[in-house]
């Protein structure tokens, strides 16, 4: 089976590009866009999750990540690695006061 997601500004109808919503992230972390990467590589983390697990909301999100990040940091004990749980984190704050999210699966 597919899995599929959309991403809608708060307010609005219509969903927004996965490449717009990279634009406005990458302005707000004041980080280059890159044509070929996403920032910090979200649309393969959280999009992908979004799509997978169909969350009810940010919040459900961010706490499945921030308890994956509690089970790394028992595991390795080396806290400098969390840096990119703390990034997904940072990326999953920021969606949530701009926008909603649809996910669905198909063939």
């Amino acid at each position: 089976m597919a899995a599929y997601f959309q991403l809608y500004k708060i307010g609005e109808e219509t969903p927004t590009t996965f490449q717009q919503v990279d634009k406005e992230m990458c302005e707000f972390f004041n980080a280059p866009v890159d044509e070929k990467y996403w920032f910090c590589g979200w649309y393969d983390t959280v999009g992908f999750k979004i799509a997978v697990t169909a969350p009810s909301s940010w919040q459900v999100l961010r706490e499945e990540y921030a308890k994956q990040k509690l089970e790394f940091l028992l595991e390795t004990q080396h806290p400098e690695q969390a840096e990119w749980y703390n990034a997904i984190l940072d990326i999953i704050d920021w969606f949530e006061p701009r926008y909603t999210f649809s996910a669905w699966q198909g063939r």
